[in-house]
């Protein structure tokens, strides 16, 4: 069959499957969102999230509360898939808190379940805790819900020594807090 191009439509006619040379369509070619599952594969990124969110943060309680402005809402394009979630931003402290907690919570419409903790005790100047500076926290979460479910993931945070204060977003850290999620396949 001849190739035929119809200049009232744009489009070309008689070209078998394969039949571009190698190089002719680039990455610029492809429309958005062209590239499906079945060329992409199985496996692969499905959706990537930010946030940045700021203000200074303070708390001088032995009891976990929400960091404000650290947190991120995903939601998901497939049931089964994983969820990777990063949060960075910096911490300070005023006095010896002894040590510093942390939580990663999973908030669905049902309620909050708590997903990661970490912590990191004293680490002393020369009388006094002076904090961690860059604090970064990361989870793979096996969410388990339906695609079209939106799930949002919260750090919480507390101190051991209620006697002082700790701080997100100021002095030296006074950054952006920064939040990630990636859906996974």
């Amino acid at each position: 069959m001849a190739i035929t191009l119809n200049g009232s439509n744009n489009t070309i006619g008689g070209l078998a499957v394969g039949g571009l040379p190698d190089g002719v369509v680039d990455t610029d070619m492809i429309a958005n969102a062209a590239i499906t599952e079945p060329k992409r594969g199985a496996d692969g990124i499905l959706q990537h999230v930010n946030n940045n969110g700021n203000g200074v943060q303070t708390t001088n309680s032995n009891s976990f509360s929400n960091v404000n402005n650290c947190s991120i809402t995903v939601t998901t394009k497939r049931a089964g898939s994983k969820i990777l979630v990063q949060f960075r931003f910096g911490t300070e402290c005023n006095g010896s808190i002894n040590g510093i907690h942390w939580q990663i919570t999973r908030s669905q419409p049902s309620a909050d379940t708590v997903i990661y903790e970490s912590g990191q005790d004293s680490h002393w100047a020369t009388d006094a805790w002076t904090g961690i500076g860059t604090t970064f926290l990361q989870y793979k979460d096996t969410h388990g819900q339906s695609a079209g479910t939106s799930i949002t993931y919260k750090v919480r945070w507390k101190i051991e020594d209620t006697s002082s204060t700790a701080y997100v977003n100021t002095g030296n850290s006074n950054g952006a807090i920064q939040s990630f999620a990636w859906e996974i396949a």
